[in-house]
């Protein structure tokens, strides 16, 4: 699962509410994502991460959404299917936005 959050600090409170959305559905990997690259009170952050791993066997990735896409598309040899699957996934998606849905538009007409 992915959750983004948009210039918002993630925080424990973030990381307890997902938690909640998460325990509805099997997961193995949650991320937390955010466009603002800020972690408040990381020790205790990374302890509740440490207990959700332990309780549930999921692992929580909290960090910044840009310093993530950088790391993790770089490992890709070809960004097309990756590109391919979320256009498909923003078109299907019911939890996607109107909003969401028509900014995703207009960043992929800029080209």
């Amino acid at each position: 699962m992915v959750e983004v959050k948009h210039n918002i600090a993630l925080s424990l409170a973030l990381v307890n509410d997902s938690y909640e959305k998460m325990q509805k559905s099997i997961v193995g990997t949650y991320y937390l994502l955010s466009t603002k690259n800020e972690i408040k009170d990381q020790s205790r952050v990374t302890a509740r991460l440490i207990e959700i791993r332990q309780q549930s066997g999921c692992q929580m990735i909290v960090n910044g959404l840009f310093e993530t896409l950088k790391y993790y598309l770089r490992l890709l040899q070809d960004t097309k299917y990756f590109i391919d699957s979320h256009v498909e996934l923003v078109e299907k998606d019911p939890a996607v936005s109107y909003e969401l849905k028509k900014q995703w538009d207009s960043i992929t007409k800029m080209n």
